[in-house]
């Protein structure tokens, strides 16, 4: 530490043998108070502890001060006979944060705390949350081994609970607020880029071939819509419109819950149903129009696919009964993608079908596929027909 450096009132540094830490001072009922800080002299750590200091002087001015809370293992906590913290347990907290998250968040959101909660707290939630201290966080971060921005989701449901306990008194200092979570974390080695690998027409034709009714006639229209899999197992009946020739896009499945809206603004559109989508849904209402509200249904059943594993499982059956290249089965959106616009679509519309807000994923993601063939331009009614080669059985 630069020894030029100004100290605030009531800061100063310790010189240890191998290491030094902050000290500060006060006056609590007439007694000269020094309580050492173990962490390093930063500029950023003698900022927290004159902020820490000022927070004891205004609890010491209003009569709140608690000496054990702040100062648990201090011989001075016993001297003024104050309470010691309390034992409340991190998990305590937690759980009380859940069920505000319940009250006022989405439901996949509330799921998606609850599956991190499960995921990484498992011993942290068991310990008094007196004892969640940043010597203890630091570990915890360091072991999880997943990049930062990572770690910083993983800590949201830990901030919540903080604040909580904050507001009780539980504790007064949050131990998050010293730590530097892209230093603790460490890099992380990035993850390959996803491959888009669309299929070509013949195998879309194995592929449907292979598949029962009515999933059949799901694929034809995930194929040829470009819809996003929490789109096409939500879609209701009253969302398409056979005489404009449209499907109004305004649901998806998230966390198996059908719920409004859509994964961004611009992901809330009106699709042109081209003469393969038209035709699956021409094919799709002769199956579940009668006895479901949903476009696609689940075989010999009123249910729709409960979220996108279902749907997936299915897919992976097919295509290992079709034989062709193994997929997952979010290629159908990039099949649908990179069909048209190799055969010369414009890219603007196929952005506005697909739910995208202007043409930048569009050229980044299928940029090698636009006009890729050399063929002139075909407008997107005259893409063929699909021949299945079997039947509805």
């Amino acid at each position: 530490m630069d020894r030029d450096v100004k100290l605030p009132v009531g800061v100063r540094i310790r010189t240890h043998t191998n290491s030094q830490s902050i000290q500060i001072a006060f006056s609590y009922h007439g007694v000269e108070c020094r309580e050492v800080l173990r962490i390093e002299p930063t500029i950023k750590n003698i900022k927290y502890a004159e902020r820490l200091r000022s927070q004891i002087l205004l609890e010491i001015e209003k009569g709140a001060f608690n000496y054990g809370v702040h100062f648990p293992d201090s011989p001075k906590a016993k001297v003024f006979g104050t309470v010691v913290a309390g034992n409340k347990l991190l998990g305590d907290y937690l759980k009380e944060y859940m069920e505000t998250c319940r009250r006022g968040l989405s439901h996949s959101t509330v799921l998606g705390y609850q599956r991190v909660i499960d995921a990484h707290y498992a011993t942290l939630k068991k310990s008094p949350l007196r004892d969640v201290n940043p010597a203890v966080l630091r570990k915890w971060i360091a072991d999880m081994k997943v990049s930062a921005k990572r770690v910083r989701n993983i800590l949201t449901p830990l901030r919540g609970a903080i604040a909580l306990a904050l507001q009780d008194r539980e504790i007064t200092e949050n131990p998050l607020e010293l730590i530097e979570v892209a230093r603790v974390a460490g890099k992380v080695r990035k993850r390959e880029a996803y491959e888009i690998n669309p299929c070509n027409l013949e195998e879309i034709k194995a592929i449907l071939a292979a598949a029962h009714l009515p999933y059949r006639y799901g694929l034809m229209l995930a194929f040829f819509t470009g819809m996003r899999t929490s789109e096409l197992i939500a879609l209701e009946w009253e969302q398409v419109d056979l005489k404009a020739g449209t499907i109004t896009v305004d649901r998806a499945v998230a966390e198996g819950v059908a719920k409004e809206g859509g994964k961004t603004a611009a992901a809330l559109r009106v699709i042109e149903l081209i003469a393969p989508a038209r035709e699956a849904i021409e094919k799709l209402k002769e199956v579940s129009y009668a006895k479901s509200k949903y476009v696609i249904t689940k075989p010999n059943s009123k249910d729709r696919y409960s979220d996108s594993n279902s749907w997936s499982n299915a897919w992976v059956r097919v295509v290992t009964k079709a034989k062709v290249k193994r997929r997952n089965s979010y290629q159908t959106r990039h099949t649908f993608a990179s069909l048209l616009l190799s055969q010369g679509e414009n890219p603007l519309w196929v952005a506005r079908q697909m739910g995208h807000k202007n043409t930048e994923m569009i050229f980044k993601r299928y940029g090698r596929w636009i006009n890729g063939d050399g063929q002139r331009y075909k407008p997107v009614s005259q893409v063929a027909h699909l021949t299945l080669g079997g039947t509805d059985e």
